[in-house]
């Protein structure tokens, strides 16, 4: 083929390019999800991109035509196996640093400072290598036999290489799980490529070989380059949809706050009006906010994705004497505005049965229920308290706090309807409220007609 000296510094200054660019995304990727793998690999590619420099600049016929810095035909050549030799390294430290238990997520440089260090080190060692092969041209073992023709050495050589790429290949092929992992692998073989066809039987540069394996060095540069821009523009695609769910999260979590804050005020603010003392006021307070509190607790195990009435029927009760409670009803879960609001009600009903009903004498009993009604096309859900055996039961002469619950909460939050009944016999007291608060059909319960 022809000879086409300015073939080498176009090549290299495109894999300059590209290798440069890659190393500074992963620079960056690194740093922000704290992998030393990362920072391997994007050292790896930082040498890549600076050790082309002093190998272009030293290639015969380039710049000069036996290279510059006063280079020889073999200082191309080893710059060139030291590049590929630096390349295999990070990819193989890439691979055993990406198991779980060699990262350290506590270290988190900047992207700049790593970078600012790593280029520091890399153009140290560069220099230090370029210098070796020029200085001491004399001590290297003679991989050309002049500008254009390999020497027996050559093949040897690159058959090592394509050995070491292929130990760097079996350490990766465990341990893809990215794009990225995928596009590192593929660079890998494509080396093993370029490298085989010297060993096999390439014995001259600017032959038909020489150029594919220069132009796959371009291909693998910029498909790994490729590769990561996609990669890092899926990733930021799923982080501003993470940035959306988590302001909508704060939002939920603002209002539920909210909704919590005003419930304990209200709590404070209405409790002293059913209490003589402090003492009282503060035992009163104190069983309120807990039982709110069990409340929460139940939704948050839920993921606030609703509750089972059952189960906020016997977080209530469970102070009591429930062994005198008959209770029972269909599988419903309640939505979480309607859990706290039933959950609320129920506390003062116990409350009340322990102070001055079911509960507050050893022969007392509790009946508590829960059916489907239906009503038209649409249905309701009946919870019924009823207390018996207690003692006589007398209406008091005002409304206090208690009561004013059970009767005003599951009206104002619910829109349903409240009957509570101070007979003679227990108190009575039935809830319904829409099913609009209750998560799935009314046909997994039987339907009672009202």
């Amino acid at each position: 083929m022809p000879r086409i000296d300015g073939f080498i510094p176009a090549i290299l200054a495109i894999v300059f390019i590209a290798d440069l660019i890659t190393a500074i995304l992963l620079f960056n990727q690194s740093s922000l999800i704290a992998s030393r793998a990362l920072l391997v690999l994007a050292n790896g590619y930082l040498f890549s991109a600076l050790v082309v420099i002093p190998h272009a600049l030293t290639f015969p016929g380039a710049f000069a035509p036996k290279g510059l810095f006063g280079a020889s035909a073999q200082s191309s050549g080893w710059l060139n196996v030291f590049w590929n030799l630096g390349f295999i390294a990070a990819v193989a430290g890439y691979a055993w640093l990406k198991d779980e238990e060699h990262r350290n997520d506590a270290i988190s440089p900047s992207t700049l400072s790593a970078f600012c260090w790593s280029t520091a080190i890399q153009v140290g060692l560069i220099c230090a290598l370029t210098w070796a092969v020029v200085a001491g041209d004399r001590f290297m073992p003679r991989m050309f036999l002049d500008d254009l023709n390999y020497a027996p050495l050559a093949h040897y050589v690159t058959g090592t290489i394509v050995l070491l790429s292929v130990v760097a290949l079996l350490l990766m092929r465990t341990r893809v799980t990215s794009v990225l992992d995928l596009w590192v692998v593929f660079a890998i073989c494509m080396l093993i490529t370029e490298k085989t066809l010297v060993t096999l039987g390439m014995t001259t540069r600017f032959s038909l070989g020489w150029y594919v394996s220069r132009a796959l060095v371009v291909t693998v540069a910029t498909a790994v380059l490729i590769a990561l821009l996609s990669e890092l523009m899926r990733l930021g695609a799923t982080l501003l949809r993470s940035q959306d769910q988590q302001r909508t999260l704060n939002a939920e979590l603002d209002h539920r706050v909210k909704n919590v804050l005003a419930t304990v005020c209200a709590i404070i603010a209405q409790t002293p009006n059913s209490h003589s003392t402090l003492a009282e006021y503060v035992a009163g307070l104190d069983q309120r906010i807990r039982s709110l509190a069990r409340t929460h607790e139940l939704l948050s195990g839920s993921q606030w994705d609703g509750v089972s009435l059952a189960d906020i029927v016997c977080r209530e009760l469970a102070p009591y004497a429930t062994d005198h409670a008959e209770i029972g009803g269909p599988d419903v879960t309640l939505r979480a505005e309607a859990a706290q609001a039933i959950g609320m009600v129920l506390h003062e009903l116990a409350t009340n049965a322990a102070k001055y009903g079911a509960f507050s004498k050893p022969g007392g009993r509790l009946l508590l229920q829960w059916r489907w009604l239906l009503n038209g096309s649409r249905g309701r859900l009946a919870i019924e308290w009823q207390e018996l055996g207690g003692p006589p039961v007398v209406k008091p002469n005002r409304c206090g706090y208690g009561a004013s619950t059970i009767r005003e909460l599951i009206p104002f939050e619910l829109g349903g309807t409240v009957d509570l009944a101070f007979a003679s016999s227990g108190l009575q007291c039935q809830l319904e409220i829409p099913t609009d608060w209750v998560r799935g059909t009314l046909g997994h319960a039987t339907l009672h007609e009202t």
